[in-house]
């Protein structure tokens, strides 16, 4: 699923997720104006959410934590993904007023995703996925690994 991500990167990703849950929102991305602090709180809170609950099921399936019985997996799985929908449900109801809102989607598109996108994307892949790779990798900011580099 994410094999070429490392746990490092992932801590990296929700790091990030998470401050910008705690960060006050920038300039409206729509008017060129200030925004009110709170403008993508409600975004940015189910943002954290997501990828907290994605942290949660990428543990049960990597590292020393991981469950190996196939049944049990699943069943945590559903669980979690279960808890997940109502902050996927969020994200994307939400129109992101901020540059905060709009890296925080980017952000949980990425670690749910594990770079599937950008590593289709390649040198030679569709145009749509390459340019998609370019925006979100762009608005997820620096140190984002668009690429495996192994």
């Amino acid at each position: 699923m994410t094999d070429h991500l490392t746990a490092a990167t992932r801590r990296v990703l929700l790091r990030r997720a998470a401050a910008l849950c705690l960060a006050t929102a920038g300039p409206d991305v729509h008017a060129g104006t200030a925004a009110p602090d709170t403008a993508d709180m409600a975004l940015l809170a189910a943002c954290q959410r997501f990828c907290a609950l994605e942290w949660r099921k990428l543990a049960l399936t990597e590292g020393p934590g991981r469950v190996d019985d196939d049944a049990e997996l699943d069943r945590l799985l559903r669980l979690l993904t279960d808890e997940q929908l109502p902050a996927l449900d969020a994200l994307c109801g939400a129109g992101a007023k901020t540059h905060a809102g709009l890296q925080a989607k980017a952000l949980a598109f990425l670690l749910w995703d594990g770079g599937e996108l950008c590593r289709r994307a390649g040198a030679q892949g569709f145009w749509d996925d390459r340019l998609l790779c370019s925006l979100l990798t762009d608005l997820a900011g620096k140190g984002w690994p668009p690429v495996p580099t192994a």
